[in-house]
């Protein structure tokens, strides 16, 4: 005869199917991270068809396992959207950060650091795709929001600043965009000090404010003093200090 199997009664089967299935959530939420680095590696390699085809795949995966309104599928659409950037696609860029700023509001609503973030990357793409005043608005916003968030000793608040600094240039406001680059100038130096890489960067774009105003001894000196710093703090063998020194160059060629 065979011997019966005893049935495990139905409270403990219960617990046993919760906790498979637990276990199963996190196998599915190893393979759809294992897939976001896979595609995040193809991404620096310059293989961004590849990456953008890994990237849908966590997207969709992201949404099976955690919804359609959690953070890490929110981070799944803003990794997506910067493929896009990267492969210049800025209109598919804009609507996937425009996607993604909308949900971290519903899930955190405006005064987390998340969403501002996302007002940073809709306004960048803005910026590259030629809508200045769009970029300007949004980056505005971004700065109040991370003043208030992070205060403004905080270094995003700095970037932020930077950020629409260069939105100003770009719009040929010439005279604005360099006093919010000589505030971030203060503010990194204050924050981070002048052996960090964001001084210099501040530094260098002080400088090519200066000479797009036409003040070229003060672009020249600028730069300088950023190449310089640049050669104690990343050494010369670094791309931050062949452009410092590219840079300086072309203010002596338009200095004349």
């Amino acid at each position: 005869f065979f011997l019966r199997i005893r049935r495990p009664p139905r409270s403990t089967q219960s617990r046993s199917s919760a906790a498979s299935d637990v276990y199963k959530r996190q196998e599915y939420m190893g393979y759809a991270r294992s897939l976001n680095n896979l595609a995040v590696c193809y991404q620096s390699l310059g293989q961004l068809d590849k990456a953008i085809e890994l990237h849908t795949e966590c997207l969709e995966l992201m949404r099976r396992i955690v919804g359609g309104n959690h953070p890490d599928f929110a981070q799944s659409i803003n990794n997506l959207a910067n493929c896009y950037r990267a492969a210049g696609d800025l209109e598919r860029a804009i609507e996937m950060h425009t996607k993604c700023l909308q949900l971290r509001r519903k899930i955190f609503g405006e005064n987390y650091p998340d969403y501002a973030k996302s007002l940073n990357n809709v306004a960048i793409c803005y910026d590259e795709s030629g809508e200045v005043q769009k970029a300007i608005e949004l980056h505005t916003k971004c700065l109040e929001l991370r003043k208030r968030v992070l205060t403004e000793n905080h270094p995003d608040y700095a970037k932020t600043m930077n950020n629409l600094a260069v939105c100003y240039e770009h719009a040929g406001q010439i005279t604005t965009a360099i006093q919010l680059h000589q505030q971030c100038l203060e503010l990194r130096r204050r924050i981070l000090g002048e052996n960090h890489p964001d001084y210099s960067k501040s530094l260098n774009n002080l400088a090519i404010c200066y000479e797009s105003a036409g003040m070229f001894e003060k672009a020249v000196e600028t730069h300088h003093k950023c190449l310089e710093l640049m050669k104690k703090v990343v050494g010369e063998h670094h791309p931050d200090y062949a452009t410092c020194l590219y840079n300086l160059a072309s203010s002596y060629r338009q200095q004349g």
